[in-house]
């Protein structure tokens, strides 16, 4: 009786033991494919998010032409989801050496896009606050956003800037902002 007893708890170690074994190689292979604070890795979307690539336009560092970055954005649900995704992620700056074209703090409050191809992008006060540095700069953020819009969106025509909701007469003290920006002009 001793032995098959002693077998039995012999088996059932070498189980535990496997178990255990597994149990911690699960945590070590898991713990590697987390992000910052046990989020999930960056490139592991959810089921069902759609991806979608599109090219932002930032200042060059070393002249006035635009420099182009590619990002993934999660896909809206609509055009004018999409098209806020797009003014979110130029709204966070360029991810290399180029220069950012939004100030820091502008936030996308609302946008919306009617059936004539205009899309109306609704900016936090900041677009107009933080803009220095003179004609060139507000040229810059203008050719942009009109570029970043076209290049992604090839629906749209035309460009609304509002800020806090209301039509102002110009975003840095130079250019009309009053009019709908008509895209082909800009890029």
């Amino acid at each position: 009786m001793k032995t098959v007893t002693a077998k039995v708890a012999g088996a059932a170690l070498v189980l535990l033991l496997l178990v255990a074994i597994a149990i911690l190689g699960n945590w070590i292979f898991t713990r590697e494919r987390l992000g910052p604070a046990g989020t999930e890795a960056v490139g592991d979307e959810p089921p069902g998010v759609e991806i979608r690539t599109m090219t932002l336009y930032f200042g060059s560092p070393d002249s006035v032409a635009l420099t182009a970055e590619r990002r993934d954005v999660p896909a809206g649900s609509n055009l004018s989801a999409n098209v806020a995704a797009m003014f979110e992620d130029l709204a966070q700056g360029p991810m290399s050496e180029a220069i950012e074209v939004l100030p820091r703090g502008t936030r996308v409050r609302h946008v919306f896009v009617d059936k004539e191809g205009t899309a109306y992008v609704d900016f936090s006060r900041e677009i107009m606050s933080g803009l220095g540095g003179g004609l060139s700069r507000e040229v810059t953020l203008y050719r942009s956003l009109a570029r970043s819009l076209s290049v992604n969106f090839s629906g749209l025509t035309r460009l609304q800037v509002l800020v806090e909701g209301r039509v102002v007469p110009t975003l840095g003290g130079h250019l009309d902002a009053g009019r709908p920006l008509v895209l082909s002009e800009w890029t």
